[in-house]
């Protein structure tokens, strides 16, 4: 319980604070940080993108993730997140990521929240890089579908 809190509240504090901004200020993150017609504020993730790797899930899921920008310590970390079936994007699955191992998170849980604009169509998942993060740590994705949870790990480095 006290995880899920942490997580929805970190996940209340980065859609407050981060998405939508310029980025890390090395100009590898152009995040866009305009408004959209309606007046809202856009999440565009403009700039490189890497893919780190994918992955076959249970059910006939495939699981792709993207970082955005430059993989740095001491600063944010931004990651995509795709969950697809059969070529068709799946938006009814729970995401959540971390630094770490499985069961060890060296950073706050982060959600991936739903996106789409220009430049994305994904769970967008910001989370902040521990200046300390020790070498060969894995970028961890948790997809929860229904009641049934599955784990993935990346290079986030790569």
């Amino acid at each position: 319980m006290y995880r899920t809190w942490c997580a929805a509240l970190l996940a209340l504090v980065v859609l407050a604070a981060g998405c939508g901004g310029k980025g890390t200020g090395n100009g590898a993150v152009d995040g866009g940080g305009g408004t959209n017609a309606a007046g809202g504020k856009t999440d565009e993730h403009e700039g490189p993108k890497a893919v780190l790797g994918e992955r076959d899930v249970e059910g006939g899921l495939k699981l792709k993730v993207i970082r955005v920008g430059a993989f740095e310590l001491g600063k944010e970390g931004v990651f995509e997140v795709l969950v697809t079936k059969d070529g068709t994007i799946v938006r009814d699955v729970a995401v959540t990521s971390w630094l770490g191992e499985k069961q060890k998170e060296l950073n706050e849980i982060a959600a991936g929240e739903w996106r789409k604009g220009k430049t994305i169509e994904a769970f967008d998942v910001h989370m902040f890089v521990p200046k300390d993060l020790p070498a060969g740590t894995k970028l961890w994705v948790r997809l929860k579908i229904a009641d049934k949870s599955t784990w993935w790990d990346f290079d986030p480095a790569q």
